[in-house]
């Protein structure tokens, strides 16, 4: 029995890809869910009977919802596979109250069919503020590794903190897929001692780490970045008191670094001690 309508199906830990009806199952790793009839299409990556596979159904819409909490510490869990057309793997939001001082240390998120981890915004609310992401994984997540969405330049997340984690091979489905870590709106954002690689999605300024929409006073150090299916590195719109400095970047399909600025910045920004090879620019 589910209470969603299910977007996530894993063979083999490997994300399958969701379809309209049961007749456009029409080739590998392609399923469709009828929720009507609580019935599950699937055409094994082999054509092989789906029961000599590993096979796991993501019938809840998010893994952990945290949305307007305070003051908590998560340490070693392991959150996998938001089944959810919106699923987050851990979601913070402010509904009635604004999350903040929430802390995720050793811990695992993984195979989620929207984003592993989503801070997100309610209109007109207080953003969220002071989170630490530290010594964590986040991977095979559909569209985002991480989400950072502040609502506007007057409701800018505060403080948020990723630290010593791997975010690697997101953005994997070719039809949503979009960035390792996407940022906007937020203010004092930290990326610092980072492992950041292998994700990618759809678009031209896909990658591994894109930072937009006026987010300011960003601190990017200490990273290695590799493997963007475009971009490694991305500021986009506005930097704005950025500091990019002491990161290794390559093999990003085209940039390494990548700074364009839209908008004039309003402070003071400053790349330095970085080192890129293999890239196309």
């Amino acid at each position: 029995n589910n209470s969603i309508n299910i977007f996530l199906l894993l063979e083999d830990d490997v994300m399958a890809t969701p379809v309209a009806s049961a007749a456009a199952v029409n080739g590998a790793r392609k399923f469709y869910f009828d929720d009507a009839t609580n019935t599950l299409y699937y055409w094994s990556s082999d054509g092989a009977d789906p029961d000599t596979h590993v096979m796991e159904v993501g019938a809840r819409y998010d893994v952990v919802v945290c949305d307007d909490r305070e003051h908590i510490v998560f340490e070693r869990i392991h959150c996998h596979g938001a089944g959810g057309e919106f699923g987050r793997g851990f979601g913070l939001k402010p509904t009635f109250r604004t999350p903040t001082d929430i802390t995720l240390r050793g811990c695992h998120i993984s195979n989620c069919y929207y984003a592993g981890l989503w801070i997100s915004y309610a209109t007109d609310f207080l953003a969220t503020n002071d989170v630490l992401l530290d010594d964590c994984q986040i991977d095979h997540c559909a569209q985002f590794g991480v989400r950072l969405q502040g609502q506007d330049t007057a409701h800018r997340q505060l403080n948020i903190v990723i630290s010593g984690s791997e975010i690697h091979h997101n953005g994997l489905n070719t039809t949503i897929g979009q960035f390792g870590i996407f940022v906007e709106f937020t203010n004092g954002l930290q990326v610092v001692g980072c492992a950041i690689h292998d994700n990618q999605g759809q678009f031209d300024w896909s990658g591994n780490f894109y930072n937009s929409a006026s987010s300011i006073n960003t601190l990017f150090a200490f990273n290695i970045v590799a493997n963007g299916t475009k971009n490694n590195i991305h500021f986009d719109v506005n930097s704005n008191g950025a500091i990019v400095k002491y990161n290794v970047s390559y093999g990003a399909v085209w940039n390494g670094i990548w700074i364009e600025e839209h908008l004039r910045a309003n402070g003071e920004s400053y790349m330095y001690g970085n080192t890129v090879y293999d890239c196309l620019h």
